[in-house]
C-alpha cells in the first residue's frame, strides 16, 4: 500500500508542472493562431439590419466577444443582437460558437449554436482575394461572409433562391473593435 501511495505521490509531483502549464494556458495552437480567423479576437460592438420573411428590414444593435479558450486550441465566440421594443432592450439573437483547427482538412471548423437550436458544424474558409471568412449553412443556399479591415468587422448573410446562381442579402452588420 505504501509503495502505491509513494508511486502516486511521485507521479503527481512529476506531472504537476505539465498540468499547471495547461491550466494556466498554453500558447494558442499555431495553425489556428496564424489563420485569418484569429483577426476576430476582441470585443466588438455596432449595428446592422436584417430582412424578415415578408422582406421588411429591421435595425438592431450587436455585440460579439471572441477569445481564446481550451488552452489555446479554440476560439470562443459569443454573439448578441438587441432591438428596442416599447422602451425595453430585447435580445433577438443569442449565439455561441467555437472555432477549431481540423488537421484532416487543414482548415477551420465553425461549431455554432443559436439559443433554442442544436449545434451545427461548418467549414469556414478564407478567400484571399476577398480577404474574407466564408461559411455556408446550406451549400448554395445560405452563406455568411466576414471581413475585418481597419478595426471594423463587417458581416453579410445571403440566401440563394436558385441554388447559388444569384444571392440576396438578408443580414448586414458592422461592428467596431472595442478597447
Amino acid at each position: 500500500m505504501r509503495t502505491i501511495t509513494l508511486a502516486a505521490a511521485i507521479l503527481l509531483t512529476l506531472a504537476s508542472p505539465a498540468l499547471a502549464q495547461t491550466a494556466k494556458g498554453v500558447k494558442p495552437q499555431a495553425e489556428l493562431a496564424s489563420h485569418p480567423v484569429s483577426k476576430l479576437l476582441g470585443e466588438w460592438h455596432g449595428s446592422g439590419s436584417a430582412m424578415e420573411p415578408d422582406r421588411t428590414r429591421h435595425e438592431f444593435e450587436a455585440a460579439e466577444r471572441v477569445r481564446w479558450n481550451l488552452a489555446g486550441t479554440a476560439l470562443i465566440i459569443e454573439g448578441y443582437g438587441y432591438t428596442d421594443a416599447a422602451g425595453a432592450r430585447v435580445v433577438g439573437h443569442d449565439a455561441f460558437a467555437f472555432v477549431t483547427w481540423d488537421d484532416e482538412s487543414k482548415g477551420v471548423k465553425f461549431h455554432a449554436r443559436r439559443a433554442g437550436e442544436a449545434f451545427q458544424t461548418f467549414d469556414m474558409t478564407w478567400d484571399a482575394d476577398k480577404e474574407a471568412l466564408i461559411w455556408f449553412v446550406q451549400p448554395n443556399r445560405l452563406r455568411f461572409t466576414i471581413t475585418v479591415k481597419d478595426g471594423v468587422w463587417h458581416e453579410v448573410g445571403e440566401f440563394s433562391p436558385d441554388g447559388g446562381e444569384n444571392w440576396v442579402e438578408f443580414l448586414e452588420m458592422s461592428l467596431n473593435r472595442g478597447e
